[in-house]
């Protein structure tokens, strides 16, 4: 899917932003659209026709909105990011085998399970990354400053390794016998995000960066935007 997007975004640089993210946009609509009707058996034709190609087009639009300077008050973003989490929570006690809220659309075939998917994961995100995203910052707040950025800054790096770190964690979790279910389940959730995060920003700093840094130097090129990658 991420080269998928990858491919099709850099086709549209020739356009401007605005022009490039909705051709895109439409153009994933497109795709759902004719793998609910057409239900393609070619493998990569149906992987590539998931509803699930259509969270590519929130993380656009919300990049969009930034670039175009649209910003969110604090209390708007944070309302909007809660939104986001209490819709996640409605609709993860929605099955699609127990419920069948999706009957309407066995036509689709397996592209109805995909979106369920959409919904029930990428509308909910999508509302909680436009809420932090689109905030109108404040400059002594240092969650907002410091601490955000710092993350976003070690996001790919996240994105990455958090299997590796959770499953390190499961295996100390699982060798001091510490239990699941209830508050040990909680517990060990918010372990393992605190040391996701601390990993992946220790990667940015340690690797990341410095790699980034040499490349870039190496080209000639200089980093983009104003602050140093």
């Amino acid at each position: 899917y991420e080269m998928f997007f990858y491919l099709c975004f850099s086709g549209l640089l020739i356009f401007p932003a605005r022009q490039a993210v909705f051709i895109l946009t439409a153009l994933f609509l497109a795709f759902c659209l004719a793998g609910f009707i057409v239900r393609p058996e070619i493998a990569f034709l149906s992987f590539w026709s998931q509803p699930i190609i259509l969270e590519f087009v929130f993380g656009a639009l919300i990049g969009l909105a930034y670039l175009e300077g649209f910003r969110l008050a604090p209390a708007s973003g944070l309302w909007t990011a809660c939104a986001g989490v209490a819709l996640f929570i409605l609709l993860a006690s929605i099955s699609p085998t127990q419920d069948r809220f999706f009957d309407w659309l066995e036509w689709g075939g397996p592209h109805s399970a995909s979106l369920f998917r959409f919904f029930l994961w990428g509308v909910p995100a999508a509302l909680i990354v436009a809420g932090f995203a689109l905030m109108q910052s404040s400059q002594d707040s240092s969650w907002q400053t410091v601490a955000l950025p710092a993350l976003g800054d070690a996001s790919y790096a996240l994105y990455l390794i958090h299997p590796i770190v959770i499953r390190i964690c499961n295996g100390a979790w699982t060798m001091l016998g510490l239990g699941t279910g209830g508050a040990a389940s909680w517990i060990f959730i918010l372990m393992s995000l605190a040391a996701s995060m601390g990993a992946s920003i220790l990667v940015f700093r340690s690797f990341e960066r410095p790699v980034t840094r040499s490349i870039q130097g190496w080209g000639g090129q200089a980093p983009p935007g104003n602050r140093q990658l």
